[in-house]
């Protein structure tokens, strides 16, 4: 009658819309046209030379807000926002071809630990619909509920070769990380099971990207691309055949562990911005150096020509010993 739909229509239309998009793609007699949608999106939507337009969604802080206000439309939470979440059956479909590495298992905790609170109009039907942040959602799990393994096949290009989780994790479980492929952690993350890389790369985009538990090394890459380099707040264990790359453009960009460091394997320093540590910088710091602990190779990339660096292993810390080149004087 007024020529508009309320608010709690235009929700109520979402969560139809999106029940009846899982029930679509959930439908065995949609496989084939599922399967080729897939493919078109890799070979047109993701080649670099089709990615012309701009990125209208790149501020990920004001895109998410945007999308929150759409869930409630700025209504307050009114009822009981103590309910737990529901996960609908059959909504992890909605994030097969956005994480292909992850199960439905784990699809559906993504699902579980991004869902908002609870107590808003409309939003809190049994079958949970009303409650699913798929913009959350698809930056990656909200929290570690329980162990979490990733295994990520570079070889399949798309999310598999490079992914991104953008969401502060927290919770009491561990990321295991697998495969092949990369993936880059960027919240502020408190999830307290420890982190265990034992193939491809896991980098850390965060200061506190890994967590507040031990980081074990095990046979694959750590970078770490964090301003204010990585805190590890337990212990560092890095075996051989293993490599964390360090990128450094200050003092600050430094391994920070709180507990015992046991070093092996390779680090490598990539010096960038111009930036060239004073003699004797700090590279990592530690409470405590395991007996005989050090790495079998430091390799510093980024200085002039002609410098030279040696390495000096404290009890409580690394520092990088630079050798410029001898000056020659004329008469």
């Amino acid at each position: 009658m007024s020529g508009m739909h309320s608010p709690l229509a235009v929700m109520g239309g979402r969560m139809t819309a999106t029940a009846l998009a899982a029930a679509t793609l959930n439908d065995p007699a949609n496989a084939n046209i599922e399967a080729n949608a897939y493919q078109q999106a890799q070979s047109i939507l993701m080649t670099p030379a089709n990615a012309t337009s701009s990125d209208l969604y790149s501020d990920y802080k004001k895109s998410r807000e945007n999308y929150i206000n759409r869930l409630t439309y700025g209504f307050s939470q009114t009822g009981d926002k103590t309910k737990p979440m529901v996960v609908p059956k059959g909504a992890e479909v909605l994030l097969k071809t956005r994480f292909p590495y992850l199960d439905e298992t784990q699809r559906r905790w993504v699902l579980y630990s991004t869902g908002i609170q609870s107590g808003y109009p409309l939003l809190d039907d049994s079958e949970g619909w009303g409650r699913l942040d798929l913009f959350s959602a698809v930056n990656g799990y909200g929290a570690f509920n329980q162990n979490v393994t990733v295994d990520m096949d570079a070889s399949h290009g798309g999310f598999e070769k490079q992914d991104e989780w953008k969401n502060d994790i927290t919770g009491v479980g561990s990321l295991t990380k697998e495969g092949t492929g990369q993936l880059d952690l960027q919240g502020n993350n408190t999830y307290t099971g420890g982190t265990l890389i034992l193939g491809g790369t896991l980098e850390a985009d965060n200061e506190y990207a890994f967590g507040t538990g031990n980081v074990r090394n095990y046979g694959g890459t750590i970078n770490v691309n964090a301003k204010g380099g990585l805190e590890i707040e337990g212990n560092f264990n890095q075996i051989q055949n293993s490599l964390t790359n360090l990128n450094m453009d200050s003092q600050s960009d430094i391994l920070n562990i709180s507990g015992r460091a046991n070093l092996d394997g390779t680090l490598t320093i990539n010096l960038t911005n111009g930036y060239i540590p004073t003699d004797g910088a700090v590279i990592a710091k530690y409470y405590h150096l395991a007996s005989g602990s050090k790495f079998d190779e430091v390799v510093v990339k980024g200085l002039p020509s002609g410098y030279k660096t040696m390495t000096i292993y404290k009890n409580d810390q690394l520092l990088l010993k630079i050798i410029k080149p001898n000056k020659q004087t004329t008469k």
